[in-house]
């Protein structure tokens, strides 16, 4: 026996419940950085574990509910440092184009700079070669030469030590900022 008030939608109706309450009693909540709905959503299989174990009577008898507190808790600090990783993210890209922003970037070097900063320098693997450049603008091999050159040289991306010829890559020069 499971406590289930609705035949679909528990999952949804909770986080949006959790989600309105703890945004009562700030200031500004149109500004609120992370979202335990999406934290509780990329672990269903989680949350539908420690439903279980909490909310089904046979498995409860105790109905001690300590390990969904834990478990809940644990996801909200989960929340929180996923919405300050987003922070430090637009942190991130903020400084860089405050830097480059005087430099004339054509769209292709700003579209491309931007996938970099959306996926994150460490995530994007191998960083940047002429074909990924092809790839993301389809541009020819020419514009994709001139194009990196020109950011090498204004500074925005530089090479990876130990990459040459036809293997050598590029990363964002993001100097640290955080």
């Amino acid at each position: 026996m499971v406590i289930h008030p609705y035949e679909d939608g528990n999952g949804r109706v909770a986080r949006a419940i959790t989600d309105y309450i703890l945004t009562q009693g700030t200031t500004f909540t149109q500004f609120k950085l992370y979202s335990i709905s999406t934290a509780i959503n990329s672990d269903r299989k989680g949350y539908s574990n420690i439903l279980d174990k909490t909310t089904n009577l046979f498995k409860n008898r105790e109905f001690d509910i300590t390990p969904w507190i834990e478990w809940h808790l644990n996801t909200l600090k989960n929340a929180m440092q996923s919405g300050l990783k987003s922070m430090e993210y637009l942190v991130e890209k903020t400084k860089f184009w405050d830097k480059y922003r005087e430099y004339a970037l054509n769209k292709r070097q700003i579209k491309v700079i931007n996938k970099i900063l959306d996926m994150g320098s460490e995530n994007f693997e191998g960083g940047i070669s002429t074909k990924k450049y092809i790839s993301i603008t389809k541009v020819s091999k020419a514009t994709a030469v001139r194009d990196i050159s020109h950011l090498v040289e204004l500074g925005c991306i530089k090479q990876i030590e130990r990459s040459s010829g036809r293997n050598i890559r590029y990363k964002l020069n993001i100097f640290d900022f955080l």
